[in-house]
């Protein structure tokens, strides 16, 4: 099929042979043998008080939104910072302790720092973050 057909066909679905579309590619990506890597925010194993006195967040980076210069600049799902996580290959993480930012990604086998910097002086990080991103 070329891509006009492909698309008329489409049209002809209705809305709940679309929705049953996902529902069946989902299906397949968690069948699917995906290899993972643990992520733990670099102050995992600090001390309650480090916690308690500083600023922490980690995130899975979905999309980027370069007009912004902070750390509303990234979206997407938020990470315990004191908990181990799961993370298959290829996405970006980016982290905060305090006034530290860092990107992070993930490949087969490990997770890699990108950048860092200050997070009064993001916009640097932030455009790194959108020239590297990798879907998930």
């Amino acid at each position: 099929m070329n891509n006009t057909t492909t698309g008329h066909v489409l049209t002809e679905l209705s809305l709940e042979e679309l929705q049953l579309k996902d529902q069946i590619t989902s299906e397949i990506a968690s069948r699917q043998q995906v290899s993972r890597v643990v992520f733990t925010h670099p102050c995992f194993n600090s001390s309650t008080y480090h916690h308690q006195k500083h600023k922490h967040w980690a995130k899975l980076v979905k999309a980027v939104d370069v007009t912004k210069n902070s750390g509303y600049a990234f979206s997407g799902e938020f990470f315990d910072v004191q908990r181990e996580h799961k993370v298959p290959e290829g996405p970006i993480i980016a982290t905060v302790c305090d006034r530290e930012a860092t990107l992070w990604h993930v490949t087969a086998d490990r997770v890699i720092e990108v950048a860092s910097c200050k997070t009064n002086a993001m916009s640097k990080l932030i455009d790194t973050c959108a020239s590297i991103r990798v879907t998930i």
